[in-house]
Formats: C-alpha cells, structure tokens, sequence
C-alpha cells in the first residue's frame, strides 16, 4: 500500500526543459575538485536519474506519484514529513524549494552563453529562521551510493552559500543530505566565520577547472580517480588514465606482470576493494578507448 497522498503546494518551478543549467553546477565541483579536467558524460539519461528525478518531483510538489513502486514512496513520503517537520520548527520562516541560487554576482561565460554565479544550482529544500540568522539546506539524494559527508560536500557548501547570498545576515547554516534507500544522513553546521573560506574553496575549484578546460589537449592538470573517472567523458583519451591503466599490472604485489592482473592472485581485503575501484575505470577507460579509435577511422 503507498502512503496516503498530501496537499499539493503550487510553487513557481521551471520545467526540466526551462532549467538553467549551469556549467560548473554545485553537484560537479566535488569531482572537479578531484580533477580539474573532468568532463561530464554524455549519452543518455540513466533508469535511476530519471526515477529519481520523479522522487524530487514528488516531494517538491507533496502528491503520490503513483508510477512510483512502494519502497520509493515511502521514502518520498519519509522526505516531505522531514520538509513538515522543519517548517513547524521555525514558525514565520521562509521556505525555498527548488530554487536557483548562484553563490555570488559573478557572470560565466560558456560556449557563447552567460550564467550568473561562480556556480549556482536549484536547492532541494531550505528554510531560514524568521530572524534571519540561521538556515538549514536539505537535499534529498535517491540513490544508494553514499554522498561526501555534509562538512566537505562542495555541492551542500555551494547551495549553503547560494541561500547566504540571498540572506546576507546569517550566522549559521545547517547542511543535510538525506539518502532514504541507503538509511544514511549527513549533516553539518557551518558557521559566519567559516563563509570566507568556503567561498574561496568554491571560487578556486571552478578557476582552476576553467583553465583545464582552456586548452583541450592539455591533460597537465588532470589527476586520475575512481570517482571523477567513471563520469569523464574524456577517460577515453586521457594520457593520465592511460598511464594508470598500464600500471596496473605493477601496482599491486605480488601481482609482477606488467601486462595482465590476476584477480584470484589478490588476497588482501585492502588491495581488493582498490582493485575493484580501479577496474571500474579500467571498463570505462576501455568502452572510451574503442569509440575514440572508431570515430577516428571513420
């Protein structure tokens, strides 16, 4: 049985078509951080992302989608209870959802066309005191792979700084990242004299991915890891990623042969959770690696 429907709340939302999508959008600057050369993956759009868009729908708007199974409306219902429960904790507050925040006044220009903002991103969920003091930003992740915990989360840190721009005169910011199906949340409390620094680290990973992106050939900046690798649209041809990939044979011991990795060779918990990082951007690297020599021979 799904949960029982709530009211619907009529909010000023674009589109998925009408979004701005901003180049250096505050759920890349954590990979971008990694490695200043990422490059987002093209192709299509992933079963989950899309059912997971529908879960953010479904808890924006506080109706039942009934296209979605069960467990994943109850873990919509689990979020819009929270969103409840934090509007009853500041009587007079206001809400934001799914707003977009640039972090400052900044103008980037990106293939001919300008976003405002260093970086700005459409919050899930945010709530400032009626005093205007404090805040708490939610956000809602529907998958099952853990996120970067809330005191280093560069997209967390990037909507905290979007909802400072647009109340100048908070003290504290509460970041939350809340993953039903994974029964995880992070939070964190960030506080005024922690705003500078946090906005420098921003500025600084969006800069530094700027000039990576200035000459495409130029991997020099590139720093090869499972996180930002599986994504890259550019691990096809990455000479870091390749010179990776032709280590691996010499990385692990007692694994000598330069050519080849046995996995059955592998004994050491320790080594096997790295292997198996590592063999994710190895398939990637190599799906990359024959389109690239296709489109080449074409």
């Amino acid at each position: 049985m799904k949960p029982e429907s709530f009211p619907l709340v009529k909010t000023e939302k674009p589109s998925a078509e009408e979004r701005i999508h901003h180049p250096y959008s505050p759920s890349s600057l954590q990979t971008r951080e990694a490695c200043p050369k990422f490059q987002q993956r093209g192709g299509p759009v992933h079963e989950m992302a899309i059912t997971g868009t529908q879960q953010h729908d479904a808890v924006d708007s506080e109706t039942d989608d009934p296209t979605l199974a069960d467990y994943r409306a109850f873990a919509v219902t689990e979020c819009i209870e929270l969103c409840q429960e934090r509007i009853k904790a500041f009587p007079g507050g206001t809400v934001l959802r799914e707003e977009y925040l640039p972090v400052d006044d900044e103008v980037i220009v990106k293939d001919g066309k300008e976003f405002k903002g260093t970086t700005a991103g459409y919050l899930d969920f945010g709530i400032v005191s009626a005093n205007g003091k404090h805040a708490e930003v939610l956000d809602w992740k529907f998958g099952n792979n853990l996120v970067e915990e809330a005191s280093n989360n560069l997209q967390g840190i990037a909507y905290a700084l979007g909802i400072l721009k647009r109340f100048p005169n908070l003290e504290t910011i509460e970041v939350s990242f809340v993953m039903p199906h994974a029964d995880f949340h992070t939070n964190y409390t960030f506080t005024r004299s922690q705003f500078a620094d946090l906005m420098l680290r921003v500025v600084t990973v969006v800069r530094r991915a700027q000039e990576a992106q200035k000459n495409p050939d130029d991997f020099s900046s590139a720093c090869p890891n499972n996180s930002a690798c599986r994504f890259c649209g550019l691990v096809g041809r990455c000479p870091k990623v390749i010179e990776k990939v032709i280590q691996v044979g010499k990385k692990y011991a007692p694994l000598r042969v330069p050519n080849q990795v046995t996995p059955t060779l592998v004994s050491d918990p320790k080594d096997v959770k790295i292997g198996i990082a590592l063999a994710d951007i190895v398939i990637v690297w190599a799906e990359a690696f024959k389109r690239q020599v296709d489109g080449n021979s074409k």
